[in-house]
């Protein structure tokens, strides 16, 4: 009973975001962007990952614009976090579902953190939209899940 105790704390302080490591040995923050495909008809959808991993006690993430053309017709976020070698990992994804709305090329990013005072950016994405040869049947009303 009491080692089902000890893990229900542990658990709780990895829950909380209470880091069990010094300050001087915790990770950095890293940040990624990707997306499932980089081009895509118009009218179709494609994901938008952008991961956060490290110590993410004292990161903010910075609001994004879409080029005009792309719209977010989902989102949602998901958490991990592991134990092992003595170290406590998190990350967080963020999830978007982007609707192509208008042909052209354009540009997703850079995404942007601030950790400790200092921004963290990723790459920039290039996505191509394409006018497809069969007209799209899907309406702007159609729900999406992820």
């Amino acid at each position: 009973m009491k080692r089902i105790a000890s893990w229900a704390v542990l658990l709780a302080v990895v829950l909380l975001g209470v880091s069990l490591q010094s300050p001087a040995h915790r990770q950095a923050v890293t940040i990624s962007a990707q997306v499932d495909k980089t081009a895509v008809d118009l009218g179709g959808r494609l994901t938008l990952t952008i991961t956060l991993d490290g110590d993410l006690a004292n990161v903010n993430m910075q609001d994004f614009k879409l080029p005009p053309g792309l719209q977010i017709v989902a989102q949602s976020r998901a958490s991990n976090v592991s134990m092992g070698g003595g170290e406590v990992k998190r990350s967080v994804s963020l999830i978007y579902v982007l609707l192509a709305q208008e042909p052209g090329t354009f540009q997703l990013g850079p995404f942007q953190i601030i950790h400790q005072g200092k921004p963290v950016l990723t790459e920039p994405i290039e996505i191509v939209v394409k006018k497809p040869l069969v007209p799209p049947t899907q309406k702007d009303t159609q729900r999406y899940t992820l």
